[in-house]
This record gives structure tokens, C-alpha cells and sequence, in this order.
């Protein structure tokens, strides 16, 4: 199974109106390739549920169909995990991530619970044999090339694992 998303990681640094307005640019993106989920993980779950509400405000103008959205909190993460209590009490003590049951879709019914990564892929499921490797070569994927001055270079995407900190030097620089 494929399951492509984009992840919005908020840091409570900007506004909502501000993450509420970058979904009608994931609109446009989705308009055209194909839709794919936005998975935003908020700080707090009072931030969480303002942005919700911002979010829902937002979807109204640029289509529910085109941006599915679900929404999570970093706060969820310092709760206990009962359903591993069957095993080691090591594995009881830790905090959900972010495959587990900790999203929760913007257009969900009331009094349905959190859900996990694999039921997202479920309700929001990828074309079949399409993702986005594919559209490299579309028009939306040479998009980004459109700002490029003549004689610019297009850098390589960056590495998605964080830089190894260098060992810090023991003597004491005077």
C-alpha cells in the first residue's frame, strides 16, 4: 500500500490564518497532480483545536475533496500507551508516535476517535501505481524550475536526516 502525505509541523510560530491560507496552495498543487493528505502536528491541543476551526473556515473555499486534512498534537505524545500494557513494561511506558492512533481528520463525525497512519491510508488511499516519482516530469513537478534565472543552478533536495554534531573539542579555547 502507498501512502503519501504532506506534513505540516507547526511550531506555533506563525498564525493560524497563516497555516489556514497555505491549504489553498495545496489545492493548487492537488488541482495539478493528484490530492494528497496534509498531516499537521500542532504543539498544544488548545492550538490544536483553533486550528481546526481555522482549517474547516479554509476548506470551504478550496474544496475538501482536493485537501484532505488531519490534524495531531505534540501533547498526545506525553500520554501512556494502555494498548502495549500486554507487553514489556518498558514498551507500556511509551508515548504514541506519530503512526499511531493520533490523527484525526478535519471532516471527521463527531465521536469518532483518533486514528492511526494505516487507517488514514485506508480512507485517503494513493492512485495505484502513482506517486510522486511519477510526476517529476509533469508540468506541476517542473513548477519549481519556473523562478530559475538563466545560469542558476537548481540545488539537490537536502538530506532528510539531521547533521551528526562534530565531538566537541575537550581543551578550552582562551
Amino acid at each position: 500500500m502507498v501512502f503519501e502525505w504532506f506534513l505540516e509541523l507547526d511550531f506555533a510560530t506563525s498564525t493560524l490564518n497563516t497555516l489556514a491560507r497555505k491549504l489553498d496552495r495545496y489545492a493548487h498543487l492537488a488541482a495539478a497532480t493528484r490530492p494528497r493528505p496534509i498531516l499537521i502536528w500542532l504543539p498544544t491541543r488548545a492550538r490544536e483545536a483553533h486550528a481546526r476551526h481555522r482549517l474547516t473556515h479554509a476548506l470551504q473555499t478550496v474544496g475538501a475533496g482536493l485537501v484532505p486534512v488531519a490534524t495531531s498534537t505534540a501533547a498526545l505524545a506525553a500520554l501512556p500507551r494502555p494498548d502495549l500494557a500486554h507487553r514489556s513494561s518498558r514498551a507500556a511506558g511509551m508515548a504514541p508516535g506519530p503512526a499511531d492512533r493520533v490523527w484525526l481528520p478535519l471532516t471527521a463525525q463527531r465521536g469518532i476517535g483518533r486514528i492511526g497512519l494505516a487507517e488514514l491510508a485506508r480512507i485517503w488511499p494513493a492512485s495505484p501505481g502513482h506517486t510522486v516519482v511519477d510526476e517529476a516530469d509533469t508540468p506541476a513537478g517542473t513548477e519549481l524550475d519556473l523562478d530559475l534565472e538563466p545560469g542558476d543552478t537548481r540545488l539537490p533536495p537536502p538530506n532528510p536526516l539531521p547533521p551528526i554534531p562534530a565531538p566537541r573539542s575537550t581543551r578550552e579555547h582562551p
